[in-house]
């Protein structure tokens, strides 16, 4: 491994031996240096330095890896955001709380390694060069957007990070209210379903297949099971598949954006409970949306990778209901295909089904079976069409 590191401190003397001592070829920066011959940079410091070494990092494919560096204020921390975090393969981070209150300042997302490096001892040292060869790899030389995972369950690259905000009191999930009721109507039927469908066109170029399949229960309350490939785009896409009313099983940061609670809930967001007063009141709604004879959408993979092309496993928790209240499922599979004219891909969403749950097996089999038929069902749809990675999703071990 062929090491440039940016430093102007002494404490990097250790880590720069133990690279050497292991083999590794290591170099200070300096304004000579020839950056070709670096696998990955690595930068503990903030100067003009760093700066330099970033951009022509950026140019040539170099990937690069900084440790956080904490600033006295946050108008600094969010000024090394924008000048090198923002741009870097992964940052070091020396505990989960530092990263949590970056994250929340600059509202996004970051590729964090969490652990001391404790330069002190041999156990750091080693954590450190592991990171470091972990993004030397080749597959990271080359310009296309990444993003990294280490555990396909529960890494989530929502764009924004929400803080969640702590309820007073349990929150309402179903509005008698005569007031409320007719500016949920107005809002969800006259503005919200045009203005989608036309966002959805103008961003994705959308197409959904197979709509027709939905009549067959038009008159009755079913569940829609879908990948999640995108924020904006799977929270329109279930309004625009029928006439009939749908709900979304949605993550408590949805209603935590400020000023729009109320507009979210309106809009058919069902926020998953986050105390256990909560967990009656959002069953009842979920059992309550079904027999008006709605939809009710859930995304089992929890959690959104942006423009992902596979499908990711998810558990059989969420197919608890359709058991319980033996009601059928729809899956709607979304892929990215090619456009015949520009870049950006289109959305392309597959319907299937209806599924039924198995009556013949016990509640937790038949949530396990029917979990089985509808991720088989995903996997049908993105094996039978071509699709185009605009993001890179790359393994690895943290």
């Amino acid at each position: 491994m062929k090491v440039l590191i940016i430093t102007n401190t002494k404490k990097d003397n250790k880590l720069i031996k133990f690279l050497r001592d292991q083999g590794d070829l290591v170099t200070i920066f300096n304004d000579g240096v020839n950056f070709e011959d670096a696998d990955v940079i690595y930068i503990d410091t903030l100067n003009e330095d760093a700066l330099k070494a970033k951009s022509v990092a950026l140019k040539n494919y170099i990937p690069i890896v900084a440790e956080f560096i904490k600033q006295d204020n946050k108008e600094g921390l969010k000024r090394s955001f924008k000048s090198l975090y923002k741009f870097v393969n992964a940052i070091h981070y020396q505990n989960k709380q530092d990263q949590e209150d970056f994250e929340y300042l600059v509202g996004r997302r970051t590729n964090g390694h969490i652990f001391n490096d404790g330069l002190d001892d041999i156990e750091g040292l080693e954590k450190l060069r592991n990171m470091l060869l972990t993004y030397s790899d080749k597959i990271n030389h080359n310009g296309n957007q990444k993003l990294y995972y280490s555990d396909e369950l529960n890494d989530d690259f929502a764009i924004n990070k929400i803080k969640i905000k702590k309820q007073k009191k349990p929150f309402k999930y179903v509005h008698k209210n005569p007031i409320w009721r007719f500016f949920e109507f107005l809002i969800y039927n006259v503005i919200a379903r045009p203005l989608v469908f036309i966002l959805n066109q103008a961003f994705f170029h959308q197409r959904i297949k197979n709509k027709a399949i939905l009549k067959r229960f038009k008159g009755k309350g079913y569940f829609i099971y879908s990948n999640h490939t995108n924020g904006m785009a799977d929270a329109f896409t279930p309004n625009l598949l029928s006439l009939k009313r749908n709900y979304i099983v949605v993550s408590r940061e949805t209603v935590s954006i400020k000023g729009l609670k109320g507009i979210v809930t309106m809009l058919g967001a069902i926020p998953i409970y986050s105390n256990v007063d909560e967990v009656e009141p959002f069953n009842e709604c979920i059992k309550a949306r079904i027999l008006q004879n709605k939809s009710v959408t859930i995304y089992p993979e929890a959690h959104i990778w942006p423009y992902y092309t596979k499908i990711r496993d998810f558990k059989k928790d969420s197919f608890r209901y359709p058991v319980e209240l033996n009601v059928p499922v729809y899956v709607l599979t979304n892929t990215w295909q090619k456009r015949r004219f520009g870049k950006r891909p289109k959305l392309v969403s597959y319907l299937s089904g209806p599924l039924f749950p198995d009556d013949s097996l016990g509640r937790s089999e038949a949530m396990e079976d029917l979990k089985e038929r509808a991720y088989f069902e995903m996997i049908k749809v993105i094996r039978s069409v071509k699709q185009v990675e605009k993001i890179q999703y790359i393994k690895v071990d943290k």
